[in-house]
């Protein structure tokens, strides 16, 4: 099994982005999930459904990760969904977005950016939530007799 690549238009460009490989995955998971606990943590104190929050709920946990979140978190961020990320400007200029690149392709485009960066996120971890759903009854037709019980 391959590592998977998806595609969005965000903003003005179309974002082919492929997963991280295991090793760099994970490191990046950790390192997200220091920044986002705190505020994911207070999201979840607050019981409320993400889907029909408005900005004035998100206030207390967006002030949350902005008290979390470093110079030295965005840029790793960035620079390693970066290079696992093709934008297609034109029909024949595709760069990979490595830093240099950024540079001047999110330059006074910071909402873009953002939206990329979720866009990365979701395309590497977006399982992580069902991992804690349980099996599905597909799955433990999969598993051996005795881990079924």
């Amino acid at each position: 099994m391959g590592l998977e690549t998806k595609s969005r238009v965000i903003g003005r460009y179309e974002y082919k982005v492929t997963q991280l490989g295991f090793k760099k995955g994970n490191a990046t998971w950790v390192r997200l999930l220091k920044v986002l606990g705190p505020a994911l943590g207070k999201l979840l104190e607050t019981g409320a459904n993400l889907k029909s929050m408005n900005v004035a709920a998100l206030s207390g946990p967006l002030a949350e990760l902005a008290m979390t979140l470093t110079e030295e978190d965005l840029n790793y961020f960035c620079e390693v969904f970066g290079e696992a990320t093709v934008v297609e400007v034109s029909a024949d200029k595709k760069p990979i977005l490595v830093p240099k690149v950024q540079e001047t392709h999110f330059a006074g485009q910071y909402g873009e950016m953002l939206k990329w960066l979720a866009f990365c996120v979701e395309v590497n971890y977006s399982d992580f939530m069902g991992a804690f759903a349980g099996p599905a009854a597909g799955d433990q037709a999969q598993m051996p007799a005795a881990a079924v019980g």
